[in-house]
């Protein structure tokens, strides 16, 4: 019986090794977070990670944008209880050992925390704020239901763009009159939404008016932070009520 449980529990370790080195390799700035050195990267304190020879005026500006940013969405979301690992590249050198060439940011949640990247081209308010949105929803709502669909990628999205208030994707105003698209032809799964989106940039933009009908139907932004609190629990969110939104 013991021999079977320590060859269970060796099988267990060499699995998450393998998963965790193909994650890596999938998606180097994980092991960026881990040895920044590794990959010309320096850290500032505070969970922020620069490209090595960054000058001391844009790691005080970048300091700033973060702290505003994260000011901005904690008020938005409530806080997180594990701050974020903030990669930060300046230039397309830094982006391109890190696999990222094109993103203007990315949001990786896991176990022990997420670690947000944030482009050359990135950093900007809106970015920030809707890389960090993804922090503190997937918190909320907890890693397993992050990616299993339980919390619908549109939902994920469509929030975080809201939170970020960026004018490319959303009209002035508060609630349903910031929809700038039909919630239609929405994308549920997390790991379709960022090649649908690269093909169709517009989804950002139907997401997030989907995650603004969604808010209303469930009574406002403290009974959606309710619900994806229940994500953690087991608990599935109710359906977006398509009629009532595309009627609207």
């Amino acid at each position: 019986m013991l021999a079977a449980l320590r060859r269970l529990a060796f099988a267990l370790v060499a699995l998450a090794l393998l998963g965790g080195a193909a994650l890596g390799f999938a998606y180097p700035i994980l092991p960026a977070a881990l040895c920044p050195a590794c990959f010309g990267l320096q850290a500032l304190g505070n969970g922020m990670l620069v490209q090595q020879g960054t000058t001391p005026d844009r790691q005080t500006e970048l300091a700033a944008l973060t702290a505003q940013a994260l000011h901005h969405v904690t008020s938005e979301l409530g806080p997180t209880e594990v701050p974020p690992r903030l990669i930060f590249c300046t230039d397309a050198d830094c982006a391109a050992r890190l696999g990222l060439r094109n993103a203007a940011g990315l949001t990786i949640s896991t176990p022990f925390g997420a670690v947000v990247y944030i482009a050359p081209h990135g950093a900007r308010p809106e970015i920030l704020r809707h890389e960090l949105a993804h922090v503190v929803i997937h918190h909320r709502a907890g890693l397993i239901a992050t990616l299993n669909g339980r919390l619908p990628a549109w939902l994920d999205e469509g929030l975080a763009v809201i939170v970020s208030d960026d004018p490319a994707h959303l009209h002035p105003g508060a609630g349903v009159e910031r929809c700038a698209a039909p919630p239609v032809r929405l994308v549920a799964n997390p790991f379709d939404f960022a090649r649908a989106a690269a093909a169709d940039p517009a989804l950002y933009t139907r997401s997030a008016c989907a995650a603004l009908q969604y808010e209303a139907q469930l009574g406002g932004r403290a009974a959606l932070l309710a619900a994806l609190d229940s994500l953690r629990d087991g608990a599935l969110l109710p359906d977006l009520d398509m009629t009532a939104a595309q009627a609207d």
